[in-house]
């Protein structure tokens, strides 16, 4: 058991490799979740957002309509 087990953290999995983010959140006892609509966002503790190019990042927020619940979040 880890400090980590309780946590349910997302990942934003519109863009960059946010499979390599799942797969370090499982090493670490937490709870992975692929956030791709803002559905996805209720319950989770924490959100990685992983790199990539930036204005495409925010065009895919858009385009997924992800950006009121990620300020929500924030």
């Amino acid at each position: 058991m880890t400090k980590f087990d309780a946590l349910t953290v997302g990942v934003l999995a519109l863009q960059g490799d946010f499979e390599r983010h799942v797969h370090h959140i499982r090493l670490l006892g937490a709870t992975p979740r692929e956030v791709r609509t803002p559905e996805g966002l209720p319950g989770i503790d924490a959100l990685i957002i992983p790199g990539g190019e930036s204005t495409t990042m925010s065009l895919l927020m858009d385009r997924f309509g992800m950006r009121a619940g990620l300020i929500e979040l924030a």
